[in-house]
C-alpha cells in the first residue's frame, strides 16, 4: 500500500523528528516536507504535493488552508483546545482536530480516515466544541433544510438526497445552499464539523466522502 503523503506544519523541531521517526516506523505514512513559517506555506505544499497537511493551530491561516489543492486535506494536530483555535479549525474546513496528548495509533487512524475521505475529531475536542455551540448564535435551520443537512453530512449526494425525501435534485440544492448561507459554511467538511459539534451526527457515525 501506498504510503500517505503529509506535510508537518509545526515550530516544534523535536516534536516534528520525533513524528517523522515514528511515521518511518509505521512505514504507512511519509513526511514529504516541513512547514514553520507561514509564509512558506505556498511553495511548500505547492513542491510536495501532499495528501494530507497537518497543522499547529495557528500556524497557517484559515483562508491558506481553504485555498489548498483539493487532493490535499488539512488536519490540526494541536494542545490547544481555547475558543480562538476551535474558530479557526471551523473557519478553516479543515478535515480533523487531533489533539497531541493522543496515542499514536489514534494519530494513525486519523490521518487514514481523512486521507479515505472520512472526517476525525478527538472526543476531549467534541465536547469542548458542543460546550462552545451556544456561544457562536448560529440562526435556526427549517426542519427540511434540517433533513437535507444531516443527509449531506452523512454523504449522500443530492440526487440521494431527493430520492429519500422525495423531492427534485433542484430543491434539495436550493435547500442546501439556503442552509450553508444561514451557517456560513462553505464547503462539505465545514458541514460535517457543524453536524458534529452540534450532535446531529456522532462521532462513531460513517461518513462517506
Amino acid at each position: 500500500m501506498q504510503a500517505i503523503r503529509v506535510v508537518l506544519a509545526d515550530r516544534q523541531t523535536l516534536f516534528r523528528e520525533g513524528l517523522k521517526a515514528l511515521f518511518t516506523a509505521s512505514e504507512s505514512v511519509a513526511v514529504v516536507g516541513e512547514l514553520l513559517r507561514p509564509e512558506d506555506a505556498a511553495t511548500t505544499l505547492q513542491s510536495t504535493a501532499p495528501d494530507l497537511l497537518l497543522m499547529e493551530a495557528g500556524t497557517i491561516s484559515s483562508q491558506m488552508v481553504r485555498s489548498l489543492n483539493p487532493r490535499t486535506r488539512a488536519a490540526f494536530l494541536t494542545s490547544r483546545q481555547d475558543e480562538t483555535a476551535l474558530s479557526e479549525y471551523q473557519e478553516s474546513g479543515a478535515a480533523g482536530y487531533v489533539l497531541k496528548d493522543a496515542c499514536f495509533r489514534e494519530l494513525l487512524s486519523a490521518i487514514r480516515t481523512i486521507h479515505a475521505g472520512g472526517t476525525w475529531i478527538s472526543g476531549a475536542v467534541s465536547d469542548r466544541m458542543s460546550t462552545a455551540a451556544p456561544r457562536l448564535c448560529k440562526p435556526a435551520l427549517t426542519a427540511r433544510e434540517h433533513e437535507v443537512l444531516k443527509m449531506t453530512a452523512e454523504g449522500c449526494s443530492v440526487k440521494e438526497v431527493a430520492a429519500i425525501l422525495d423531492l427534485s435534485a433542484k430543491t434539495v440544492d436550493a435547500h442546501k445552499v439556503n442552509l450553508m448561507r444561514k451557517l456560513r459554511i462553505h464547503n462539505k467538511a465545514q458541514l460535517v464539523h457543524y453536524a458534529f459539534q452540534n450532535r446531529i451526527l456522532k462521532l462513531s457515525s460513517h461518513v462517506r466522502s
